[in-house]
């Protein structure tokens, strides 16, 4: 009945049967159908009339435009969604991807809450990547599986001392929004200045490799002046390396954590390369606070879904992260000069030596306005 309304058959003020007609056209028992009544009439879609029967009420104003919207042609050409930070995958990669999640399910689950470190067997898998894509080394022991840039950052600020959070200026506003969720202020830092002074601060999330959203890469200097700011001053440094993967003059750039694992927390993630509905990350995090770290996670049960990290293990295993990786990056090379051309009569590029473009086709890309995140504004923190 309800659908009959909706969907414009019963329009408002249509008489309904009788009980005693419409079960025996239903073949159902009168009292299903009495019952049936007086549940729309509960929730206002018929209306009773002393001595009248019931009707459709007189409110209620079905879907015809809805359905009028579902009627009408498709447009000629399909959109080109240019959301942020969705990755491009090369079709020819889906054999492995559907493999990943047959083993899932012919695999055994635990029986219980499975490890809150995350599953030993990605934690290995992670590690070795880290070490021959970031020149992070670091073993199984030391990773942790995160549910996200977001969750690994959260459970960092919950083992800080609960004391502002310097933040690039401008930056990511989830990570401004999460540190406020927290508890905390935001102190803001220039993006483009070397940070001289976190006094007060418990911790600097800072994306290094490619700053969000202006795209620089930190110099070795001003690394240098912000991991030494961090030791005078007692601040833990949160590197967030959410798109490292896609540079294409040189290498990447080495971790800021492999300048200094006992200060600086290491973020990773797969949305930027894999998926971003996985919901899955990395985080490597300094031996002084490892201990709270993995507590707070047993406290809170914050793990990510064991299938989704049972399938990120052949996804790591039988190369299909370093095949879409490779795609991807032949693909959003031969965009950026395409987005620089169409930006130049708005925003000059940064210099060639800076990173290209990543997701959606090219989604961060050299110039200034080439954001994969939304941008917060100067003082927004």
């Amino acid at each position: 009945m309800r659908t009959l309304v909706l969907s414009g058959a019963l329009a408002g003020g249509d008489r309904m049967p009788a009980s005693r007609r419409l079960a025996a056209d239903l073949g159902v028992s009168r009292s299903v159908v009495e019952q049936a009544f007086d549940q729309l009439l509960a929730e206002g879609w018929l209306e009773a009339r002393q001595g009248a029967g019931t009707w459709v009420s007189g409110g209620v104003v079905h879907r015809s435009r809805t359905a009028a919207r579902r009627g009408a042609p498709a447009p000629e050409r399909p959109l080109v969604m240019l959301d942020a930070g969705t990755p491009w995958i090369d079709p020819r990669h889906e054999a492995v991807w559907r493999r990943a999640w047959r083993e899932v399910s012919t695999a055994t689950p635990p029986r219980g809450y499975d490890d809150p470190r995350g599953l030993p067997a990605l934690r290995t898998l992670v590690a070795e990547r880290l070490g021959r894509t970031r020149g992070l080394a670091v073993d199984a022991d030391q990773v942790r599986i995160t549910g996200g840039i977001g969750a690994g950052l959260r459970h960092l600020l919950a083992v800080v001392p609960r004391a502002p959070v310097a933040l690039e200026d401008p930056g990511y506003r989830a990570a401004v929004a999460t540190v406020h969720e927290s508890g905390r202020t935001v102190r803001d830092v220039p993006a483009l200045e070397p940070v001289r002074d976190l006094a007060g601060c418990a911790a600097a999330y800072v994306t290094p490799a490619h700053q969000h959203p202006l795209g620089r890469v930190m110099p070795a200097a001003d690394r240098l002046t912000l991991l030494a700011t961090a030791r005078r001053d007692g601040a833990l440094v949160i590197e967030d390396d959410y798109d490292s993967e896609f540079r294409y003059d040189v290498a990447p750039v080495p971790a800021l954590a492999s300048l200094d694992r006992d200060r600086v927390a290491y973020l990773g993630t797969a949305s930027k390369s894999i998926l971003p509905s996985l919901r899955m990350g990395w985080c490597v995090v300094p031996d002084g606070w490892l201990d709270d770290f993995d507590a707070h996670r047993r406290l809170t049960h914050d793990a990510p879904p064991w299938p989704v990290q049972r399938a990120m293990v052949t996804l790591l295993r039988d190369g299909y992260v370093d095949a879409v990786v490779r795609s991807a990056r032949r693909v959003y090379a031969e965009r950026a000069p395409r987005v620089v051309a169409a930006l130049s009569p708005h925003a000059e590029p940064l210099p060639a030596r800076s990173p290209g473009c990543t997701p959606p086709g090219c989604s961060r890309t050299p110039a200034p306005s080439g954001s994969a995140r939304p941008p917060r504004t100067p003082g927004s923190g």
